[in-house]
């Protein structure tokens, strides 16, 4: 095979990575992003407008991790990922031009560097319920937020877990979720039956037409699309911005907000004397390392809070809540019908 950058990258991503690797859409968005940033500081670096991969070497990829850090601003975790896809692409090259082994050899050498793990925000029970109870469910998209934001405090989702749930992944009979995560791992996990109440009158009374290339997908934005990984963290921001008699703590979680609801389903199946297997494979982690860094947290909670968690994961939401937004897509559906006209 031809030794230019240029064919191997087109390998690298038409080939290599989806048939060879299996790796999920979003790795290898992330893997392009590293080597729109690479590829164009190569050919600055080496003067040549189509470099080959004879030109590489690990001296070149230190070069390069140092320039992310102190040009770029990169913190140690970024600079991690773009380490990730030099070594992958390495990997592929070696497996193609076995002369490169001493440049592949060295470059696995390079170690990740060491960075700190982030502090784990999440909402309190009190804080979850003031969130919930703000958003106003009485027309199509505040009772779309309204079930998204059930979902994610009931099952942890990850942002792009939710946009990419489809009709069929939720089950109203068996009360179940099927979920694709990271590195396309299948999981499927029981849901409380308020969250089953809520998603079956969203797809009732409250689901916007999709476009027909988004049809299957459970969630769809005003557009009549999918929603996307960024429409979902901007709702949870906005939604948890609503409250105003929330703790002090509570700024840092709004910051990371899918991810605090996250957090908060681990730590509330803790509460309730889950086991960290359970919790792992409901929030679908690759590892018990990260699954056991709730343990080292103080999760004492007074018992009515605890009783109150039990209630409203058990209950089924009140039937004027549901009767009002009703009403509502009711008349939105007179209203787009004389539009239409």
């Amino acid at each position: 095979m031809d030794r230019s950058l240029r064919r191997l990258l087109e390998y690298f991503f038409k080939d290599f990575l989806i048939n060879q690797r299996g790796l999920s859409a979003n790795t290898i968005a992330s893997y392009k992003e590293t080597f729109k940033i690479f590829t164009p500081w190569l050919i600055e670096r080496t003067g040549k407008s189509n470099p080959a991969i004879d030109d590489l070497d690990i001296f070149m990829v230190l070069e390069f991790l140092k320039h992310l850090e102190e040009e770029r601003g990169n913190c140690g975790d970024t600079r991690n990922v773009r380490l990730a896809a030099i070594k992958s692409f390495f990997r592929m090259s070696y497996l193609l031009h076995r002369d490169t082994k001493k440049t592949f050899e060295g470059i696995m050498f390079i170690p990740f560097k060491k960075t700190e793990k982030p502090l784990i925000h999440y909402f309190e029970y009190d804080d979850a319920l003031k969130i919930i109870k703000s958003i106003n469910i009485r027309n199509k998209l505040g009772f779309r937020d309204y079930c998204i934001i059930n979902l994610l405090y009931d099952a942890g989702l990850r942002a792009t877990e939710i946009a990419e749930l489809k009709l069929q992944s939720f089950d109203s009979e068996d009360k179940t979720l099927e979920i694709i995560g990271k590195g396309n791992k299948w999981r499927k996990i029981k849901l409380w039956p308020r969250t089953c109440q809520i998603l079956e009158k969203y797809l009732l009374k409250s689901r916007s037409t999709p476009r027909p290339l988004f049809k299957d997908y459970l969630f769809i934005n005003q557009r009549g699309t999918a929603m996307t990984r960024s429409g979902i963290f901007k709702l949870c921001q906005k939604h948890a911005s609503k409250p105003k008699d929330l703790r002090k703590p509570f700024a840092s979680a709004k910051i990371q907000a899918v991810h605090s609801w996250r957090h908060s389903a681990a730590i509330n199946m803790i509460r309730q004397g889950q086991s960290i297997l359970e919790v792992k494979i409901r929030l679908g982690h690759a590892s018990y390392e990260t699954t056991a860094r709730y343990l080292a947290m103080d999760l004492t909670i007074n018992r009515s809070s605890m009783d109150a968690l039990v209630k409203f994961i058990s209950q089924f939401i009140e039937e004027q809540d549901l009767t009002i937004a009703a009403e509502w897509n009711q008349k939105q559906d007179v209203i787009d019908f004389i539009k239409s006209l």
